[in-house]
């Protein structure tokens, strides 16, 4: 009896194995993966040095202001050429300017200074960190607290310097501006500012597109 029941279990066993019914191994232990883990990250890659932010648009930050080193005549490309002039300066910048947008100050009847700019509740600021005025409303003003004489590295520009910016103290355009600085021709005339503490510095003069002019950047 007992070798007929040992001979059942074995040929038991063995219908099992055939239909997939043995005992499953188990599974090997595998480590966990550490990729997967958000805190096993590295830091996050910055545009800008440790310590400085970058602007966002908002009217309360602090913004930068450069003129730039180039000067050009009166015909630039209209006011998308004059940002591109900004933007080019400032991508070799210092580290305040490096890393940010910046729109010229320039105006056209299509759009003047008031519409392109963020009227800005903070200080407007050059990039040694000089204050050049308070907010948007100190920045209309015929003279600032001091003159935006700095390149975007931070170097200086002579007492002096003619600047294109077709635009009045308040904000608005003016009647010359090269044509909505696309041209030089010899009875276009651009309105120009000066970069003296003593003088206007957006609306000084109205001069020949022939000339050569700088231009004023302002951070968005």
């Amino acid at each position: 009896m007992k070798r007929a029941l040992a001979i059942s279990s074995i040929a038991l066993a063995a219908c099992g194995k055939l239909l997939g019914l043995s005992e499953e191994e188990p599974a090997p232990n595998v480590a966990p993966d550490a990729s997967a883990n958000p805190n096993d990250a590295g830091p996050a890659e910055t545009s800008v040095a440790d310590g400085e932010t970058l602007g966002d648009g908002s009217p309360d930050q602090e913004r930068v202001v450069f003129v730039t080193d180039e000067a050009t005549e009166g015909s630039f490309g209209g006011l998308g050429g004059g940002d591109k002039r900004c933007n080019d300066e400032a991508a070799n910048g210092g580290k305040r300017v490096k890393g940010r947008t910046f729109v010229a100050w320039l105006s056209t009847p299509d759009a003047g200074v008031g519409e392109r700019h963020v009227h800005g509740a903070m200080p407007y600021v050059l990039p040694s960190g000089a204050k050049v005025a308070n907010d948007w409303n100190e920045l209309l003003r015929k003279k600032l607290d001091r003159p935006i004489n700095e390149r975007a590295n931070g170097t200086l520009v002579d007492a002096g310097t003619r600047v294109w910016t077709g635009t009045l103290f308040t904000g608005v355009v003016s009647a010359q501006h090269c044509g909505a600085w696309t041209t030089t021709l010899a009875n276009e005339r651009g309105t120009t500012g000066i970069i003296d503490p003593l003088e206007p510095w957006t609306d000084a003069n109205g001069e020949p597109c022939t000339l050569d002019g700088h231009i004023y950047c302002v951070e968005k």
